[in-house]
Order: C-alpha cells, then sequence, then structure tokens
C-alpha cells in the first residue's frame, strides 16, 4: 500500500526534529496501522494550500506523461510524494505576511 511507503518519511522528520517522542508515535502508528481507510476527495479550497495541490498535479500529470502511463506504480508514487513533501510553499497572509513552510510540517502541527 502506498501509504506504508509514504509514512515513513513524516515520521522520521516528527522524531527528528523533536516534534515528537518514540512514546507518542509509536501508538500513533499502532492506531494508522489498525485504521481500515475509505479515501474520499475533499476540495481544499484554503489558499495556504491550493497552490501546493496545483503544483502536485501538475507534477503527477508532468510524471505520467513522461513514464507514458496512467496511473503511477507504488515506488514512482513514493518517489513523487516525497518530492512534493520536500518543496517549501510560500503564501501571503494579513497578518504575518509572507510565510514559507513545508507543508508536511504544517500537516503535522495542525492535526
Amino acid at each position: 500500500m502506498l501509504l506504508n511507503a509514504w509514512l515513513p518519511d513524516p515520521i522520521n522528520w516528527t522524531e527528528k526534529t523533536g516534534a515528537e517522542t518514540k512514546a507518542v508515535i509509536d501508538p500513533a502508528c499502532e492506531s494508522i496501522d489498525a485504521t481500515d481507510f475509505n479515501v474520499q476527495g475533499i476540495r481544499n479550497t484554503g489558499l495556504s494550500l491550493s497552490g501546493h495541490v496545483a503544483d502536485a498535479l501538475q507534477w503527477l500529470r508532468d510524471v505520467l506523461e513522461q513514464e507514458g502511463v496512467n496511473q503511477l506504480f507504488d515506488e514512482l508514487g513514493y518517489l513523487l510524494g516525497r518530492h512534493i513533501n520536500q518543496q517549501f510553499k510560500r503564501v501571503k497572509t494579513k497578518a504575518r505576511g509572507k510565510q514559507r513552510f513545508y507543508p508536511v510540517e504544517r500537516l503535522s502541527k495542525m492535526g
């Protein structure tokens, strides 16, 4: 499953940066393993992520076209996701002006 290939990156980041301890991460991973995922699409209209989503969609389209396929195999999906999650996102806010952040980092703080 793609989740199993993708999940180690944010988990390792969370532990390496000290955002959470292993005592918090391990039970969370067990909970994720026990979850039955029903995938649903939700349109995010927030400006802070819409540009990142548009970029990710364009990268996906480019990779599919370059590879001559209509869906990604797990390894390529993992590599594309890793690339996308290592990109800074820049946004403007009224309160704080321009900001740069990693979407995975922001997601983990919000989640």
